[in-house]
């Protein structure tokens, strides 16, 4: 066995130099990996916040859609009602069922499922009163018919509360 060594052959600068320089790169890479790990995060991050507000978005959406819908509905009832029970045809059907000794003081006409009528009514007696609200009671044109606050001093005034059903159904 020979135990002859040789000598080893010495590294000059210039590998020296291309070690100092791989090391740098290694050390760039790596720096520039860990940047855009730190990246990609920040990305997932927002995307994923993006993504929610997107989902919050189209719920809104969704409601408002059918929020619009049932508005949508509502105001052709509310058309379709009114073209039903023109407030012309609630004044004569009224007027033709109060006494002659009851007057119309105020009329207020609501279109919303239904025409809601408050009518603000002066009458010389009590008995023109009770007359008028017999009338409405037995009316095939209104419903609901509901006598409000009244005031006995001199002439009755009072108010009553009402339901149109139009064309008499």
């Amino acid at each position: 066995m020979d135990l002859q060594t040789q000598p080893r052959p010495r590294s000059g600068p210039a590998d020296r130099w291309l070690f100092a320089v791989a090391t740098l790169v290694l050390l760039v890479a790596c720096a520039g990996a860990w940047r855009a790990r730190a990246e990609a995060a920040a990305a997932r991050a927002s995307l994923a916040l993006v993504d929610a507000e997107r989902r919050q978005g189209d719920d809104l959406l969704r409601s408002l859609e059918g929020r619009g819908a049932g508005e949508a509905g509502r105001l052709a009832g509310r058309v379709a009602l009114n073209a039903e029970a023109p407030l012309h045809r609630i004044l004569a059907e009224l007027t033709r069922l109060m006494p002659e000794d009851v007057r119309l003081r105020s009329l207020d006409v609501r279109y919303a499922e239904e025409a809601n009528v408050a009518a603000q009514v002066e009458a010389r007696s009590v008995a023109a009163w009770d007359a008028l609200l017999e009338g409405l009671v037995a009316s095939k044109w209104f419903g609901s018919v509901a006598p409000g606050p009244e005031l006995r001093e001199g002439e009755m005034r009072g108010e009553v509360r009402m339901v149109f059903r139009g064309a008499g159904s």
